[in-house]
């Protein structure tokens, strides 16, 4: 008896059932009700079952039951079976970097066959589809964690939580200079090739076009991880419209929940604020309502095939938190304002119920100065929340970065030393992940620092219409020239990003909150465009503060008052919508029966 036989015969029959059913659904019959039951529910349970301890058969050992059409064993479905296993096996097991690498051959072996197209007879479900390139870019992104705790000595990064630890023992790697598999370039090539499929007039299958469309969900989490945040959003402009429902990417649940998640976080790191509320909230506001509807993310709650309840409430906490980041910034730390942006009124609620603790200890703190206590809190309850909600960053190569000993302490050791910071990881290595981390928290707080600075200018030119310079200055504790500068800073932290009047959706890819009118352009004395390769986006100001100087005098202006009327509307429409479902809920009311009976008395 062969190796191949006698491992086909030692494997459970009603597993070998399921392979073949597979097999002949995907590569025969193309019944796609079919596909997606042995998929979703199947392989769970037959996982469940008799994998839960193990993982699945060697592809020897179900080569006989994926027989193609020239009598020999069908290499192509032999490639999606092992990335089903694999993906198994670090989900419930404990690999190693041999399964690592093994993994990666099978994803390069199956890629390049898919974008050779020699075979074109396969069909997958698009939640098929984006798990493979989601799985991919995820163990892609364990690799670079835990090489990275290699070399500081630790076995999993500290900011790293259950859904991202890898799984597999760091001291297995071989050295930097030996590895092979999983190198960025390839990775970002492979998903580079797929997404010209989703622009392409004639795909050369209804496979290979899913592929593109779910290539450029995974390039923009890709990107938003090595933190790119220019390239996740740009990676995503050749889509009309991904907030929109009728998407190709909202055919898939999770894949519309990833693809907001990591799109709003790099629009908030590009401090395009507008634009971040408008992809968050197109996220948080369907999850709240469902939260409210069923007292939780229950499984009964969720759509079929979602990710587990628990997932779906850490992605929604961090997504909710950056909202509530997006939201305070814009509105230049205020919570009242003259416009809302139009967050939802689910969003909103979700908001306040929270985080209005925090946020409103913000608005109560009195700055003084940026290394006043009053400052050292704002700034730590930012990045408090930033900590809490940001993603993974990684980084692909495993050459030294700068060290930075902690997010703050470098670009302010007073406030690091007043502070209790957030639980932010200390590197102790010139090699690692965690100083990719520690350098986007300090992205962040720089600009949140420099708004501090400012916060009291701002105060003061709140209390006049017109002051001159040299007296403001000395209230500053500053030269002239110094507050000069200070005010041009000032204006310019004021002016937020967004489109110009009338347009709804940009050619990034991306719609802005609502799209600015010709008052608020207004608001701004020197309106202006930003001019980038995908076309130009205007600064216009929506605070509630507008001044300007004229020679040795600064002059404070009323902002004009914007009233809106859709957000009322659209609350009345939506309160008799819910009124007139009510109503047609209830049975038909049946009038009593009047008529006199025969002989009976008028």
């Amino acid at each position: 008896m062969s190796e191949e036989h006698a491992a086909d015969f030692l494997v459970n029959k009603e597993l070998k059932d399921f392979v073949f059913d597979l097999h002949d659904a995907t590569r025969r019959s193309y019944m796609t009700e079919e596909i997606r039951r042995l998929y979703e529910v199947e392989f769970v349970d037959m996982s469940e079952k008799y994998c839960d301890k193990t993982p699945w058969p060697s592809t020897e050992a179900m080569s006989r039951q994926c027989i193609g059409m020239d009598g020999k064993a069908d290499a192509l479905f032999l490639c999606i079976y092992k990335e089903l296993a694999y993906r198994h096996l670090f989900a419930k097991l404990k690999a190693n970097a041999q399964d690592r690498d093994e993994a990666w051959s099978n994803y390069c072996e199956l890629f390049d066959r898919l974008l050779a197209q020699d075979d074109l007879q396969t069909q997958l479900t698009p939640g098929w589809v984006f798990d493979i390139l989601h799985e991919f870019v995820y163990q892609f992104q364990s690799f670079c964690q835990t090489r990275g705790g290699r070399h500081t000595g630790i076995k999993t990064s500290p900011f790293l939580d259950d859904e991202d630890s890898p799984h597999e023992n760091i001291e297995a790697f071989p050295p930097d200079d030996q590895q092979s598999s999983w190198q960025a370039s390839i990775v970002i090539g492979y998903l580079h090739e797929f997404a010209k499929y989703a622009t392409a007039k004639k795909a050369p299958s209804q496979l290979h076009k899913e592929f593109g469309y779910f290539a450029l969900a995974a390039r923009c989490r890709l990107e938003t991880l090595l933190g790119d945040y220019g390239a996740a959003v740009d990676c995503l402009a050749c889509l009309t419209d991904p907030l929109d429902e009728t998407c190709p990417l909202a055919q898939v649940w999770s894949c519309r929940l990833n693809v907001l998640y990591h799109l709003g976080f790099a629009l908030l790191m590009l401090e395009r604020y507008t634009d971040a509320i408008k992809v968050l909230d197109a996220l948080i506001a369907p999850l709240a309502r469902l939260h409210k509807a069923y007292g939780g993310f229950t499984q009964r709650a969720l759509p079929p095939a979602s990710p587990p309840p628990e997932q779906v409430q850490k992605s929604f906490d961090r997504s909710l938190g950056l909202l509530a980041l997006a939201h305070h910034l814009s509105s230049g730390g205020k919570a009242k304002r003259h416009t809302d942006l139009g967050i939802d009124d689910a969003s909103k609620h979700a908001i306040k119920e929270k985080f209005a603790d925090k946020l409103a200890l913000i608005d109560q703190i009195q700055i003084v100065s940026t290394s006043s206590e009053a400052g050292t809190k704002s700034l730590t309850i930012l990045a408090s929340l930033l900590t809490a909600s940001c993603p993974k960053i990684i980084v692909p190569a495993a050459h030294s970065l700068p060290t930075l000993s902690s997010p703050l302490k470098a670009d302010n050791p007073e406030i690091h030393a007043a502070a209790d910071l957030p639980s932010a990881p200390v590197s102790t290595s010139k090699h690692g992940q965690l100083d990719a981390y520690n350098q986007q928290i300090r992205l962040f707080t720089s600009h949140v620092q420099h708004y501090l600075r400012l916060a009291k200018i701002r105060s003061y030119l709140q209390l006049y219409t017109s002051i001159g310079i040299e007296k403001l200055a000395r209230f500053n504790d500053a030269s002239p020239q110094t507050f000069h500068a200070q005010l041009i800073g000032l204006k310019h932290t004021m002016l937020l990003k967004c489109l110009p009047p009338g347009t709804s959706i940009p050619t990034t890819g991306i719609s802005t909150t609502s799209p600015a009118t010709q008052d608020e352009i207004d608001l701004v004395s020197t309106p202006h465009a930003e001019s980038t390769s995908q076309g130009s986006i205007y600064a216009t100001s929506l605070l509630d503060l507008h001044f300007y100087v004229d020679g040795d005098m600064i002059h404070v202006n009323e902002p004009k008052g914007i009233v809106r009327y859709d957000d009322f509307f659209i609350r009345q429409i939506n309160k008799f919508r819910g009124t007139t479902h009510m109503l047609l809920q209830k049975p038909a009311y049946k009038a009593p029966n009047l008529v006199t009976p025969a002989g009976g008395r008028d």
